[in-house]
This record gives C-alpha cells, sequence and structure tokens, in this order.
C-alpha cells in the first residue's frame, strides 16, 4: 500500500492533535477541585441493642485511698518504705510518706522501717522519717531500742537526728543494755558526748 506523503502528514497532525486534546482534558480535570462525598448520617442503633434503664452500670474498682497505702507491704511483706528506706532514696521515702505509708510499719523480721535508715547511718533518711512522725524511741525486732544501734555502729550524725527527737538515752534493751552504756563500753567518746549532751 503507498500512501502519499500530504495523506501521512494529515493523519499524523489529527493524531497529534488527538492527544494534544486529550492532555488538555487531562490537565483541566486534575486541575479541578475534587467533589466531596457527602458523609452518611449515623443511623440511631435499634431500641434492642440498648441497655435498659432496669440494667445496673458496672462500678468502677476502689479508689487507692491514704488507708490503704499506709497498710500496703511489698512481696515479701514487708512495710510498703522499707524498700526505699533501706535503698536510701530520700526521693521515694518522701512520696511514699506523703501518699500516707506508715512511717512505723514494720518489715517480715519485725524491725521498723527506720531501724533500716538507722543500720545504714543514713541520718537523711532518718530525719524524714522523724520528721513525718517515726518513733525514735522505737524497738528491733529484739526489742531493742533503734538508738542502741545507732550507738553501736558510732552512727554520729543518726545519733543526734535521734536524741533532737526525743529518744531516750538510757532506754534499755532485755539485757540491760543502754545507748549509753553500749558507746561507753565501745569507746564511741563523740557518741558520748551526743548522748550525754542532749544533741545541742
Amino acid at each position: 500500500m503507498n500512501l502519499s506523503k500530504p495523506v501521512i502528514a494529515v493523519t499524523l497532525f489529527l493524531f497529534l492533535g488527538l492527544i494534544a486534546a486529550l492532555l488538555v482534558v487531562v490537565f483541566i480535570m486534575s486541575d479541578s477541585e475534587p467533589t466531596p462525598t457527602p458523609i452518611p448520617e449515623p443511623t440511631p442503633e435499634p431500641a434492642s441493642t440498648l441497655i435498659p434503664e432496669s440494667t445496673p452500670l458496672p462500678t468502677p474498682g476502689p479508689t487507692p485511698t491514704r488507708a490503704s497505702i499506709s497498710d500496703a507491704t511489698d512481696a515479701e511483706g514487708d512495710a510498703i518504705l522499707n524498700e526505699p528506706v533501706w535503698r536510701g532514696n530520700a526521693d521515694a521515702v518522701r512520696a511514699l510518706i506523703a501518699a500516707g505509708a506508715d512511717v512505723n510499719g514494720r518489715n517480715s523480721d519485725g524491725n521498723p522501717v527506720i531501724y533500716e535508715a538507722v543500720w545504714r547511718g543514713d541520718a537523711e533518711i532518718v530525719q524524714i522519717l522523724v520528721d513525718a512522725g517515726a518513733n525514735p524511741n522505737a524497738l528491733d525486732a529484739d526489742d531493742s531500742p533503734i538508738l542502741i544501734e545507732a550507738a553501736w555502729r558510732a552512727h554520729a550524725d543518726v545519733v543526734r537526728v535521734l536524741i533532737k527527737a526525743g529518744a531516750d538515752p538510757l532506754a534499755a534493751d532485755p539485757d540491760g543494755n543502754t545507748a549509753v552504756s553500749e558507746a561507753a563500753w565501745r569507746g564511741h567518746t563523740e557518741i558520748l558526748e551526743i548522748l550525754t549532751s542532749g544533741a545541742e
């Protein structure tokens, strides 16, 4: 088949014109704003799926109270304050006290919470506890005053805090030992001065 050059030229011109027209249509369509699809209104649930008025609604669980935190214990059965006191975590101790934790609680061995701070010589924690109402004359699991433990270990700052808080330097353990006699026997001169001067 032999086509003449003018026929080919016209055909090619028409073909290119058609492509140009399609491009213009596509360009115009893509530049125009899409028509928003209307959102259907929600249909009300059938009456059979609504909760009848006579059905009681579930009540939420109990809200933790100061009373519940004051009696709280950890997995070991220790008062909730015991672990942060033992670790010397003053911020956690303050937070638990603010939440109502019992500053006179005891651990599973029978020692008061303050005993852990006394034993470790942590005067800051002892101060926090006595300021919050911990008993400076508390007895350990062996019925020995905690002041004797502080004197025996020569924790001068702890002895000072306890004496200022009202600890009795002559309170005796079951064997008749006192903080004064313990400090004298061990030769803790600084402790003796604190015990006999009233921690002035």
